[in-house]
């Protein structure tokens, strides 16, 4: 058997890759991604699957069953349905099966499928593409011997040669003109609005239009209001008026990423459903909620947000939730944290809100690869509209502390000053302050195995302090206090990060905020003619 060339085996190498990916990718269509959710509640049992949620076009279509007994009534995608049954949905009319159960007590839950479609990965379109590169350059090696075996001349096959290779690098040229005119035209034109932010945008187009949050003189940032979801003045969720109407009972919400509500839309966010809850199961017709948290807020932010935005919006009610970023604080540097400087009771935790912001690459697929393996910081995460804090170098002491070393020299005193500082402007303005525990996973159990999803022992101590200083504070100025804890138990898909709820968590937290202020009388009941 003749021994194969230099040539030909980089041709079957790269055959062999190409190869491989296609057959990667049939593995990958013809392999189903079934889905089972199963619940108990009281004697009622929930079961609710699909054989297959991944689908090659959205042309094709997928089936779900249920079988649901001890309860009140089942819908599907808002249809009513009976006890035990099976459906086809086709992705192009409904990509997500939503099976919404109402239980004996009239309590509801939602459960819900979410079906993919391969082709609109652009994983996909990417893995083709190297496949094809792959073949091409597999061709080009298996010619390269047969070329030169037939032309004995050296120039003429020099010159050959040459020609092939210029054909080569144009033909690489033309395939990457081609790739990043195809994935810019994809990104644009069927994307998401974060593919766009993420790969087409430029800086100036981020912070004209899309960027998340936009600097301001007084607090350092708050929610753009150009951003999807946000409104006018800057808070997260539908217009409202600076001045409150009359006969409305006004409540914000205020606090950090878990009042903003990070991961979940909108609608899902808990003080959104916290006025449909009071709305439609108390019948406070004149409650309105709006959201005041905004991701990456301390302490620090929340206080001056409240003495230069919320205070205007003359709340009746604040309701305050949260205390990781005030823990998350205490592992700065202890030189800054703790000894007299220009940064002495202030953070250097988030930095300065840029002023400028460098110009963005402008291919597509460099952007794309720079995001996904971490090169370059996604254009609207909190960290890219910072710049560090110049004056930090002066204070800061560099030694390499560990995390339970930081938590133990940097106490919490700032926020408890600031904390203190907050309710005592509300108490000197009439408003009522209600703070909740903060909660999150303590156990394996409750995030399915889970140990991303559980805090690092020292971050854990770090927020029971915080907790607990606030819950004194609280007491201290006679505010409600709600142990959230107690009632609110945590299950599996609940939490998507050590702190942020999914829909299904931030559902409780509303119903339960609910109950707690129709309960203890917080709210008053509407006047009626």
């Amino acid at each position: 058997m003749p021994k194969l060339g230099i040539s030909h085996r980089i041709a079957i190498f790269f055959l062999s890759i190409c190869l491989l990916i296609l057959v990667g990718i049939g593995v990958v269509v013809a392999t189903p991604v079934p889905v089972l959710l199963t619940d108990t509640v009281g004697e009622a049992t929930v079961r609710f699957e699909t054989a297959n949620t991944r689908l090659f076009s959205e042309a094709e279509c997928y089936t779900v069953s249920w079988a649901v007994e001890g309860i009140k009534g089942v819908y599907l995608n808002g249809t009513g349905k009976i006890g035990q049954d099976s459906a086809e949905l086709c992705f192009a009319e409904e990509a997500h099966a939503k099976l919404e159960v109402v239980f004996v007590d009239d309590s509801e839950q939602e459960y819900r499928i979410d079906a993919e479609v391969i082709q609109r990965q652009i994983e996909f379109w990417i893995a083709l593409i190297v496949a094809g590169c792959c073949f091409l350059l597999s061709l080009y090696f298996f010619l390269v011997p047969v070329i030169s075996s037939r032309i004995t001349n050296q120039k003429a096959l020099m010159r050959t040669l040459r020609r092939l290779a210029i054909v080569t690098v144009v033909s690489v040229i033309i395939i990457i003109g081609m790739t990043e005119f195809g994935l810019r035209l994809y990104f644009t034109n069927f994307g998401s609005e974060q593919d766009r932010i993420n790969y087409i945008y430029t800086a100036a187009e981020l912070q004209q239009q899309t960027a998340q949050f936009t600097g301001t003189p007084n607090v350092l940032y708050v929610p753009n209001p150009t951003y999807e979801g946000h409104n006018s003045l800057g808070y997260r969720g539908e217009e409202f008026d600076i001045q409150k109407p009359e006969g409305t009972y006004r409540i914000v919400s205020i606090g950090e990423s878990t009042t903003y509500g990070f991961g979940v839309n909108v609608y899902q966010a808990y003080p959104y459903l916290l006025q449909e809850e009071l709305q439609d199961a108390y019948s406070y017709s004149n409650v309105e909620v709006i959201n005041a948290g905004v991701i990456g807020y301390t302490s620090y932010e929340v206080l001056t947000s409240f003495q230069f935005r919320v205070l205007d919006l003359d709340p009746d009610l604040i309701i305050y939730y949260g205390a990781l970023n005030d823990a998350d604080s205490r592992l700065e540097d202890p030189g800054c944290y703790n000894n007299p400087s220009a940064l002495y009771g202030q953070t250097e935790k988030l930095g300065l809100w840029a002023t400028e912001f460098g110009e963005l690459p402008s291919s597509v697929i460099y952007r794309y690869f720079a995001i996904n393996l971490g090169i370059m910081k996604v254009p609207t995460g909190l960290e890219w509209g910072f710049e560090p804090v110049p004056v930090a170098k002066q204070c800061r002491s560099n030694q390499d502390y560990t995390e339970a070393e930081r938590i133990e020299l940097n106490q919490p005193t700032f926020a408890e000053r600031n904390f203190r500082n907050l309710l005592a402007l509300a108490d000197f303005h009439d408003i009522d302050v209600m703070v909740s525990e903060f909660i999150h996973p303590t156990t394996l159990e409750q995030v399915n195995g889970d140990q991303n999803l559980l805090m690092f022992p020292a971050q854990e101590q770090a927020v029971e302090e915080i907790d607990t200083l606030y819950r004194n504070i609280a007491e201290e100025f006679d505010a409600f206090y709600y142990m959230l804890g107690d009632d609110f138990v945590i299950e599996q898909g609940d939490f998507w990060t050590i702190v942020h709820m999914r829909a299904s968590g931030t559902e409780k937290q509303a119903k339960l905020y609910a109950k707690f202020l129709h309960d203890n009388d917080i709210i008053p009941q509407p006047e009626t003619d």
